[in-house]
């Protein structure tokens, strides 16, 4: 089998002898063709039941990416307690990976599966090898399927037709355009895909994406996941012409939902487990361990290693784990030479990972370790790539997270303040926290009122802010040649305005996935002398954003110095390139003003 160039690499600390196997999380950078992918093994639970198998995992493109990781990590750890291996990792440009997301092709990420493929058989050199792709990464996994000799394949709603799927992006685009008001190119050789720079080679890949006739494994698996109960046309014929059978499976679509969605319905159409399954127990070792590079063979060796708090990290970026009550959280250090001796640590929001919307987070931390301050980014338990439950997590056991992530800092790296730096719920989480005798500031972007209950008025002034919005736009000529041209979608307008808004994921009682009884009046009473110097970021077009403004300058003390930044047309994500740059730079020089060193 032909394959890229591909390595591990050392992220440093001291090697375990080979005969220690690990059944735990070990996240671990791979050089393939000098591209630096971040990805994360799990090895699966040793049983006499079980046959070896090691499982490569294809994320989806973009946004859809950071949706969908949480269910790509649920499927990594079911396989896990079925004693199965799994390899997940992020496309180059993409997640915690090197390059810029602009210079990706269609062309590298292919590369990039088949060498995932041979890393993973390095690893099991006796496992069989499968794969399974979510939307574009089963597409992606459908074609080079024959290159890795995979014997068993699943496709999660593959994309059928590039072309088709950049439009229906353009239409979304377009929808989020009806809510805001600002010109998001900042260069003609990119489109602005909500954030995402997608540069000429990529586009012009995509839209040349066919499937077809494809040499599929004879144990493959297709799957259309939604709410549509026949098997769509476009499909259905692949599934013909690639002598496949399509299965429908009723559940939300999971790589475009902004919450937290169940993987329970997946998991048991997919019956990964099915009679192999391995006699594990739901916990796994609390041990962190990396992957590093043994030289001196003619080949690679997995090595994993414990991360020990008296290790001097290297210089650039490191992933490794913190171990908490609720398992191993997956987590991201960026260390620069002569480092400040600010610490930034970011939290990122309620359903997503550690990069953030449109790799925000990933793109922040990069620009403030350029400008002298370590970060580290991590996963909340539930979320992401760490242990824990998704549906047990809350505002509670996130700041318990957090303190134990500033425990680790103030033991790793004792002679640093931590300043902490919030999107969305993530601020949350940094005013629960705020009180920590170690934090000196805080940074909330797109901060919403502090663990509110659900709200009639405040789903009443969305909908009146949008058709504000929308009555703004109808007075323009150009609106009405949309209208006639058909490119307003008026049905997704429709259903902004109607909607009603879920239930609060702020109820306090005694059951699990809830706050404790009395926690949120906890938090305000023992934050009201909080002195620190404090950053609010807000889209104009974030519709609760004067709300949220309001009660938090109403909440912190005289004592709290707060700097205000709002930025124009911009709403409550930041889905556009200006708008994503303009919030880091102003991020950076309110950081460069704080703490001049």
């Amino acid at each position: 089998m032909e394959a890229a160039s591909c390595r591990f690499i050392k992220s440093g600390e001291t090697p375990l002898p080979r005969s220690h196997k690990s059944t735990f999380m070990q996240p671990f950078w791979a050089m393939c063709d000098e591209r630096r992918l971040a990805a994360i093994w799990r090895d699966g639970v040793a049983s006499e039941t079980a046959s070896e198998q090691v499982w490569v995992l294809c994320p989806p493109f973009a946004e859809e990416e950071k949706c969908a990781r949480r269910v790509l990590t649920e499927i990594a750890l079911d396989l896990q307690r079925a004693g199965h291996s799994s390899l997940l990792f992020n496309f180059s440009g993409t997640g915690d990976s090197e390059g810029d997301f602009a210079d990706a092709t269609l062309d590298n990420w292919r590369d990039e599966i088949i060498a995932m493929c041979a890393l993973a058989r390095q690893r099991s050199p006796k496992a069989k090898l499968h794969l399974l792709g979510v939307r574009l990464g089963a597409s992606l996994a459908a074609q080079v399927a024959e290159k890795c000799d995979a014997e068993n394949l699943i496709l999660l709603e593959p994309l059928l037709d590039g072309k088709a799927y950049l439009a229906q992006l353009g239409q979304r685009r377009r929808l989020r355009g009806m809510l805001t008001d600002a010109d998001k190119i900042v260069d003609s050789s990119l489109e602005d895909l909500d954030g995402w720079p997608l540069g000429n080679a990529l586009k012009t890949q995509l839209e040349k994406l066919q499937l077809g006739r494809l040499q599929l494994p004879a144990k493959t698996q297709l799957w259309q996941i939604g709410a549509r109960r026949e098997v769509a046309p476009a499909l259905q014929s692949w599934s013909d012409e690639n002598h496949l059978t399509a299965r429908v499976l009723l559940m939300p679509p999971f790589w475009n939902r902004l919450d937290a969605v169940s993987p329970k319905p997946l998991l048991e159409a997919l019956n990964l487990h099915h009679s192999e399954r391995a006699t594990a127990t739901e916990e796994s070792p609390k041990v962190s361990t990396n992957f590093v590079a043994i030289r001196g063979d003619s080949s690679t060796s997995f090595v994993p290693h414990f991360a020990q708090n008296d290790v001097v990290f290297p210089i650039g970026e490191t992933l490794f784990t913190i171990l908490t009550k609720s398992g191993l959280l997956a987590a991201m250090l960026h260390l620069p030479p002569n480092a400040k001796s600010t610490f930034i640590l970011m939290l990122h929001g309620w359903s997503g990972y550690r990069t953030g919307p449109h790799q925000m987070q990933t793109r922040a931390a990069r620009r403030f370790a350029q400008a002298g301050f370590p970060v580290l980014r991590f996963d909340f338990a539930g979320r992401g790539d760490s242990d824990g439950s998704t549906e047990l997590a809350t505002l509670s056991t996130m700041t318990d997270d957090v303190e134990v992530v500033l425990e680790w800092i103030k033991s790793t790296f004792p002679e640093h303040d931590v300043l902490l730096a919030g999107l969305c719920s993530g601020c949350e989480v940094a005013f629960a926290a705020a009180v920590s005798p170690q934090v000196k500031g805080l940074m909330l972007w797109s901060a919403p009122v502090f663990a509110a209950g659900a709200s009639e008025e405040r789903t009443r002034r969305k909908r009146w802010h949008y058709l504000g919005e929308y009555a703004r736009k109808l007075l323009r000529p150009s609106t009405y040649k949309k209208l006639l041209r058909g490119s307003v979608d008026v049905r997704g307008v429709s259903k902004v305005l109607s909607h009603q808004g879920g239930e609060s994921k702020n109820i306090e009682s005694d059951l699990p996935g809830q706050l404790p009884r009395g926690w949120r009046q906890s938090i305000l009473d023992r934050n009201k002398k909080l002195a620190l110097p404090i950053l609010m970021i807000f889209g104009s077009a974030d519709p609760t954003s004067v709300e949220a403004l309001d009660w938090y300058e109403k909440q912190f003390s005289q004592d709290c110095k707060i700097n205000k930044k709002w930025i124009e047309g911009a709403n409550h994500s930041y889905y556009g390139l200006n708008w994503e740059r303009e919030v880091i730079e102003e991020s950076c020089g309110w950081l460069e003003k704080n703490n001049p060193e």
